[in-house]
């Protein structure tokens, strides 16, 4: 499956991505985002960014990652769960790289590691778990 911004069904990935001044770059095994440091996104301890936004920056990473190896029919039907560890202020550019972990029948799972994009201290980590929707199977005749 691939992600087509311009497709209106994807509205909100595109709004978020927008809020967050968000870059988004295929690399081996998932994605990679680049969110630059703006009014919008700061606000967290030490002039950093906002945890929230953190957050929301994680399982956008997670869902970008896991969208990107998902067969044709299979879709993202909601998060599950978000684990998310804070390790140090981000105060500048943050980089997010999302790799999948395994999509099975029914849960897809992303690890995301939060980086400065100057200094590359890690900031966060956290793993992404998505409940999978299938299109129905055919009944053998």
């Amino acid at each position: 499956m691939t992600l087509d911004l311009a497709d209106p069904a994807e509205l909100p990935l595109r709004a978020l991505l927008e809020a967050f001044a968000t870059t988004v770059a295929p690399i081996e095994g998932g994605v990679r985002l680049v969110m630059e440091r703006t009014d919008v996104t700061v606000g967290g301890v030490r002039n950093g960014i906002n945890g929230g936004v953190l957050g929301a920056f994680v399982e956008l990473a997670g869902h970008l990652a896991l969208r990107a190896v998902l067969e044709d029919g299979v879709h993202i039907e909601r998060t599950q769960e978000v684990g998310l560890s804070f390790l140090s202020a981000a105060r500048s550019q943050t980089v997010a790289e999302a790799r999948v972990l395994r999509v099975g029948g029914r849960l897809a799972v992303a690890e995301v590691e939060v980086r400065d994009g100057e200094s590359g201290t890690l900031n966060a980590a956290g793993r992404v778990t998505c409940v999978l929707a299938r299109p129905p199977r055919e009944e053998a005749s």
